[in-house]
């Protein structure tokens, strides 16, 4: 498999800092990234079910899923940050539920959080657990994500 082109360096910042908001702002980009260049190895597709199978995978309810296939491999300080992003005040709109905008938001927020403090390697794993996890077809493994950070 050929070496996955670099995500910019992030900017130094005390994380601790940053609303659970705005890591979940970049966390939504990197997961957004991660399933468009996912869908891409796939083979051909339409732009219409390039849309269609993206928007599924993005959406409040699949990441609701996702961060549910993910907690039991997370750390102390990730669960921290889980908790503290799904007890954050969050806007009207939005789909799904109120309870799958709580955890798809946590789930931004950790990704987000994994991006902007460097740890590629913790990144790319839980993503990789997650596309196993929610496979429609339940088995066999896909391309997964690479991400990998300038260091």
């Amino acid at each position: 498999m050929r070496k996955p082109t670099p995500l910019p360096e992030p900017p130094p910042m005390r994380l601790d800092d940053v609303p659970a908001q705005a890591l979940a702002h970049v966390g939504d980009a990197v997961h957004a990234l991660c399933v468009r260049s996912r869908l891409l190895a796939l083979g051909p597709l339409s732009r219409k079910e390039l849309h269609v199978r993206s928007a599924a995978a993005v959406c409040a309810a699949a990441q609701a899923q996702a961060l549910q296939a993910l907690e039991p491999l997370l750390s102390p300080e990730e669960r921290d940050v889980v908790r503290r992003a799904r007890n954050t005040k969050l806007g009207k709109g939005g789909g799904g539920t109120p309870a799958d905008r709580h955890h798809a938001t946590a789930f931004e927020a950790l990704l987000g959080y994994l991006y902007l403090s460097g740890r590629a390697d913790r990144l790319q794993e839980l993503l990789a657990s997650v596309t196993e996890a929610t496979r429609p077809d339940g088995g066999g493994r896909d391309a997964g994500c690479a991400v990998e950070t300038h260091s």
